[in-house]
């Protein structure tokens, strides 16, 4: 297995001596975004930070600063085609403009009055240029030409809607298909020509539950991988149509959140988790956990 080197505590890593400031406290940080500045930006429970190279710029709430960041709990970034920063916080989105350093908060409605106003969880801009948001109310679609929202959601009954409305995690592949993982409803693919959904029956571990996706990547062979909630991890080959799960020996005790997937080399993945970070090779079947 790969040997990893990780900070044990904050005194062994120098980059926390040099920026006291910033909100990168442990367990606090939930995604990582690096802009085509080539600035770092990091998502936390206490604000946003945003790194240089040398320093940290905090973005936090401040109730009575104009165009500040009205929530500090951020889950999801993306820079769009525009350069415009959009942040998945809490309670909807705010979009970061680098020429006045300030945020608005995005108001967008659909034809129903519905805004996004709940958990964000994901942003993705597919291929024809559109926003795609992952939300704990369902998933969104920005048609920026047109500046036109669309929300999808669950509706009982109909197999062809989204397999459920908490959308956690939304990407674009390398065919520009856009697929969503949802919380107690697995795996689902968005078909333009209908617009609607396709969605894959994967059998949970657990005889009567259903399957709770947190993220999704594509690897470079073209697989889907799938992090979830104690089903482990599911390799799905689109050419085969088959579900392959690794990892399900880790424990019968402890419930893993597989939050994150990192290709690391083909074949090899770094994956967080809520019991430290998991360096897992498929093709031998092994894994090792460093915390």
């Amino acid at each position: 297995l790969h040997y990893l080197k990780f900070p044990t505590s904050p005194q062994e890593n120098t980059f926390y001596k040099n920026n006291p400031n910033s909100s990168l406290k442990p367990y606090g940080l939930y995604t990582i975004y690096k802009d085509r500045k080539g600035f770092m930006w990091f998502g936390t429970k206490e604000g946003l930070n945003r790194f240089d190279g040398s320093n940290f710029v905090v973005f936090h709430r401040q109730p009575n600063k104009k165009n500040s960041l009205e929530n500090s709990f951020v889950h999801a970034l993306f820079e769009d085609k525009n350069k415009t920063i959009w942040v998945g916080t809490e309670a909807g989105i705010y979009l970061y403009d680098y020429m006045k350093n300030s945020f608005s908060y995005f108001d967008k409605k659909t034809e129903d009055n519905i805004q996004i106003r709940q958990s964000v969880s994901a942003i993705i801009q597919d291929k024809k240029g559109n926003v795609w948001i992952g939300a704990s109310d369902g998933l969104f679609q920005y048609k920026v030409a047109e500046d036109k929202l669309l929300r999808y959601g669950n509706r009982p009954g109909d197999s062809k809607s989204l397999s459920a409305n908490y959308a956690n995690t939304v990407i674009c592949d390398s065919k520009g298909d856009v697929w969503v993982g949802t919380l107690n409803g697995g795996l689902s693919r968005y078909n333009p020509a209908t617009n609607n959904f396709i969605n894959y029956n994967i059998p949970a571990a657990k005889k009567g539950s259903k399957i709770s996706v947190l993220k999704i990547i594509e690897d470079s062979q073209g697989n889907l991988i799938m992090g979830t909630v104690s089903d482990g991890l599911i390799f799905f080959d689109r050419k085969t149509g088959t579900f392959n799960r690794y990892l399900m020996d880790l424990s019968d005790e402890l419930i893993y959140f597989f939050r994150d997937i990192f290709e690391y080399s083909p074949g090899v993945y770094l994956i967080g988790s809520e019991h430290g970070l998991i360096v897992f090779e498929r093709y031998k079947n092994q894994y090792k956990t460093i915390k």
